[in-house]
C-alpha cells in the first residue's frame, strides 16, 4: 500500500505552524515564569517581535519587555504597585494600565520612553477600547452610577463626555474594528432562589444584558438578553477582525456568537455550567475570523479551546491555561496567561497544505509532527512509494536530503534548512 510522506517546511524563526489534533510539546514555543509575584496582564508590542506583561507580588510591581522568538527578558523596569490588567495602544508604546483609586487609579504609560502620559483619572478603569487611530479611549469608570463609561480625547488629554448604561454596572466593552458600534455588557445583583428542593434559600447572582451602541449618536441599535438580562456576568466581548461577529464570555456557561449584519445571535458553545467566578473568561479571534478562541477559568481544567464558526463546531484543543491573557499576533501566534506562567503557543490554523492535499484512495491515515531535531527518523509499517513537499502556505518545493535505510526506516536531515520543519505522513 503507497503512503505519502510530506514535509511541511514553515517560516523563519518562530512564525511555524503545525497541524496536530491535540497540543504536544512541540507546540509550545516557550514558557515563561516571571517570578516573584502574578502575572497581571501582558501583550505582543506593535512591531510583535516582544511582548510586554505585568507582574507583582504585594505592590511591588514590575513591567517586563521579553523577546518573543525566545522568551527572554529584555528589559525590567518598577512600576506603581497594584498595577494590573492594561490595553495595548494600536500605534504607541503605550498601555492604559488599571489601579486601585488608592493607589491612584487609572493611568497611561510609555514603556519604552519610560513616561506616565496621565495619571489623572482617578478612577478604577477595568474595561477599555482604543478607536484604530488612538485618538480616543473608553474607560469603564466604576466610581459612577449606574455604571458610566468615560470618554477620554487622548490627543488633548482630557475626559470629553460620558455615556450611561440603561440597566446596571458595566462589566466588559468593545469596539468594533471600523469604530461604528460599542459593545458593552452591563448587569445588576438580583435575589433568587436556585434551589427548587429549598426555597427557602436565596442567594444573589448577576443578570448581564448586552447593550449595542451606535458611536457618536449613542442609541442603542439592538440589546441581547434585555430588557433586564440572563443569569450570569459577562466577563468578555470581542469583535472579529473583519467585524462581522461579536463574540461574548458569559459565566453562564457560554460563549456565545452574534452576527453584526443582522444582529442575531449565530453560535452558542457551552463550556461549562452556570458559576458566578468558574467559566469562559478570555475570548479572541484568529486574523481570518474563521476561529474564536477560549480561554477557561475551570477546576482541574486548563484549556484552550479553538471553535470552527463556520462549521459550528470544536476544532481543537490546547492543554494550557489561558485565563488572565489570550493575545493573538498577525501571523496567528497566541500569548497566553495564568496567574504565574507566561506561554507562546504555534497553533496549527495558518497553514494551507491541508488544502492542497488530494487525499489518494491508497493514502492511509494523516498524521502531522513537528521535528523538533535536525535530524528525524521515521520508522514506517507501510512501504513509501512518492515523496511530496510543501511549504506552510500549500506550495510544493524541493527537498532531497532523504536517506532511506531500510524498507521500514527513512532519515530526514534537516540541519542545514533554518526554519521549523514539520511532516505528514
Amino acid at each position: 500500500m503507497k503512503t505519502k510522506i510530506l514535509l511541511l517546511i514553515a517560516n523563519l524563526m518562530i512564525f511555524a505552524m503545525p497541524l496536530l489534533a491535540n497540543t504536544t510539546e512541540s507546540d509550545t514555543i516557550w514558557t515563561r515564569n516571571l517570578l516573584p509575584g502574578d502575572i497581571r496582564g501582558c501583550a505582543f508590542t506593535l512591531t510583535g517581535d516582544s511582548i510586554v506583561a505585568i507582574s507583582g507580588e504585594g505592590g511591588g510591581d514590575s513591567l517586563y519587555i521579553l523577546e518573543t522568538a525566545t522568551g527572554n527578558i529584555l528589559k525590567r523596569v518598577g512600576i506603581r504597585p497594584w498595577s494590573w490588567e492594561f490595553i495595548h495602544f494600536n500605534t504607541k508604546s503605550w498601555i492604559a494600565i488599571t489601579a486601585f483609586p488608592e493607589d491612584g487609579g487609572l493611568y497611561i504609560y510609555d514603556y519604552i520612553n519610560d513616561k506616565v502620559i496621565n495619571d489623572k483619572f482617578g478612577f478604577l478603569g477595568n474595561s477599555k477600547a482604543i478607536t484604530k487611530d488612538d485618538n480616543i479611549l473608553y474607560v469603564q469608570n466604576s466610581h459612577s452610577e449606574p455604571g458610566n463609561i468615560s470618554i477620554y480625547d487622548i490627543i488633548n488629554g482630557k475626559i470629553i463626555d460620558s455615556i450611561s448604561s440603561s440597566y446596571g454596572r458595566v462589566h466588559s466593552m468593545a469596539l468594533s474594528p471600523n469604530n461604528e458600534y460599542l459593545a458593552i455588557g452591563t448587569g445588576l445583583l438580583r435575589t433568587v432562589n436556585p434551589d427548587p428542593e429549598n426555597p427557602e434559600y436565596e442567594e444573589q447572582r448577576i443578570y448581564d444584558k448586552i447593550e449595542v451602541l451606535k458611536v457618536g449618536t449613542w442609541e442603542i441599535v439592538k440589546e441581547f438578553d434585555g430588557p433586564f438580562g440572563t443569569e450570569g456576568k459577562i466577563i468578555e466581548m470581542k469583535f472579529s477582525p473583519d467585524g462581522k461577529y461579536l463574540g461574548v464570555a458569559k459565566l453562564d456557561g457560554t460563549v456565545r456568537l452574534y452576527e453584526m449584519g443582522n444582529f442575531e445571535l449565530y453560535r452558542k458553545f457551552v463550556v461549562y455550567g452556570y458559576s458566578d467566578f468558574y467559566g469562559c473568561w478570555k475570548i479572541n479571534f484568529s486574523n481570518d475570523s474563521k476561529y474564536l478562541i477560549t480561554g477557561l477559568n475551570i477546576p482541574n481544567i486548563a484549556s484552550l479551546k479553538f471553535w470552527d464558526i463556520e462549521n459550528d463546531s470544536l476544532a481543537f484543543t490546547y492543554n494550557s491555561i489561558a485565563y488572565i491573557t489570550l493575545n493573538v499576533l498577525f501571523n496567528n501566534y497566541i500569548l497566553i496567561s495564568g496567574i504565574s506562567n507566561l506561554v507562546l503557543i504555534n497553533p496549527k490554523i495558518n497553514t494551507k497544505v491541508k488544502e492542497s492535499i488530494n487525499k489518494s484512495a491508497d493514502t492511509t491515515s494523516i498524521y502531522i509532527s513537528k521535528i523538533i531535531n535536525n535530524i528525524k527518523s521515521i520508522d514506517c509499517n507501510m512501504t513509501i512509494k512518492e515523496f511530496k513537499f510543501f511549504d506552510s502556505l500549500g506550495n510544493k518545493i524541493k527537498f532531497n536530503n532523504i536517506q532511506i535505510n531500510n524498507i521500514n526506516n527513512i532519515l530526514l536531515n534537516v540541519e542545514n534548512i533554518q526554519c521549523g520543519i514539520y511532516y505528514l505522513a
